[in-house]
């Protein structure tokens, strides 16, 4: 049964602009990428641009800070819109490629590497406490980061990560598989199971004992995580302790309530809809239930999964479904729903609340790390 979580003595920020600016992973590039676009409005006809209705708004959990709502406006399917978003995506892109990491979070260490891939190779980073830099044998957490497919790894998404390296006292391993603008559908998920057969094969060398191996998503990157898992099941590769998704895409279908009841939050049905166009423009590859989980044939034997669903998302109800399926299936499930919460909303760590929640999940993680 999906609980909702109660975080007592959570207060909110005081200070809303050192929040803002503290925003890493992706949706901040897709809102920088939109201010863009509305900043030249003055030459472009506004029905270009414009999603064509006046957005809902919602009562969002206040203890969270206030999140932008210009998407809600926008017409992702929109030329110009994405014309803009390219060139984000590839500053983005750039920023990553040119970073040296010297201002790395404090007491952590990132490292990149190349990896094969079909048809090239891709970067693979590595952040960890630096006390464990030597260590050996140690719980190894592969992240797949989320953004829309489409969104390149940032260096924010790295830094992310360095909360479960410490916590957990874990090497943690981000591949910057090739997105779905590069390469569509099989393309992304056979380059983030790529990196799972690295880490396994190189598990020595790596230092990262791959029987306490975790996995996990956000958003699009929860779909891959999702995706992977089933993967890997169906096809060999070493079998997670645990998998966790958080405010995960797993479907493309439209007919779950929470696609209509959120239609305009954080993250738009209209920006949604865009995403499952690009990322199977080329279709599924006859691989169905890799690209969408939650229309798989088979749930079962599969890990110990953690999800977390946002109450205000369009993802809310689909989220939950493929909990449904796997609890159908005999696996063991651990659902939460975070109250007022919307798609992204933990992407400020010095937020109260959010730590919280991230205390929340790394001790699940704890948990999976313990089962024989």
């Amino acid at each position: 049964m999906t609980k909702k979580m109660v975080l007592l003595n959570a207060s909110p920020r005081k200070n809303k602009n050192t929040a803002q600016m503290k925003r890493t992973r992706y949706i901040k590039f897709i809102f920088l990428g939109i201010v863009a676009v509305l900043l030249v409005a003055a030459a472009i006809p506004l029905s270009s641009v414009w999603v064509g209705h006046i957005p809902q708004s919602y009562s969002y959990n206040s203890e969270l800070p206030k999140p932008s709502t210009i998407v809600a406006w926008v017409d992702m399917n929109s030329g110009i819109v994405q014309g803009q978003l390219d060139k984000r995506i590839q500053s983005v892109r750039d920023e990553l490629d040119s970073a040296s990491f010297a201002d790395a979070p404090e007491g952590l260490v990132v490292k990149s590497l190349k990896i094969p891939v079909e048809g090239g190779e891709i970067t693979m980073y590595s952040i960890e406490p630096e006390e464990l830099v030597d260590a050996k044998e140690i719980p190894v957490v592969i992240d797949i980061h989320g953004g829309a497919f489409y969104f390149p790894l940032s260096k924010g998404g790295v830094y992310s990560m360095a909360y479960y390296a410490k916590e957990l006292g874990a090497r943690v391993f981000i591949p910057a598989y090739r997105t779905s603008k590069q390469a569509p559908f099989p393309t992304p998920l056979l380059d983030c199971y790529a990196a799972v057969l690295y880490i396994r094969n190189h598990a020595e060398d790596l230092g990262v004992n791959i029987e306490q191996l975790l996995l996990m998503g956000d958003s699009a990157g929860g779909c891959l995580t999702a995706g992977v898992t089933q993967y890997i099941r169906d096809h060999g590769g070493p079998m997670a302790k645990g998998v966790v998704l958080v405010f995960p895409v797993t479907d493309r279908s439209t007919a779950y309530e929470s696609k209509q009841k959120y239609r305009d939050a954080v993250w738009t049905e209209n920006a949604n809809e865009n995403m499952w166009n690009i990322y199977l423009a080329n279709g599924d590859h006859g691989m169905l239930k890799y690209a969408v989980p939650n229309q798989s044939d088979d749930f079962s034997n599969l890990p110990y999964t953690y999800i977390e669903a946002a109450e205000i998302d369009v993802l809310h109800d689909e989220a939950l479904a493929y909990a449904e399926n796997l609890k159908s299936a005999g696996v063991r499930v651990e659902t939460y729903e975070v109250p007022g919460a919307y798609h992204g909303f933990d992407a400020d760590q010095e937020n109260v609340f959010v730590k919280s929640i991230l205390k929340q999940r790394t001790e699940v993680m704890r948990d999976m790390l313990t089962i024989d």
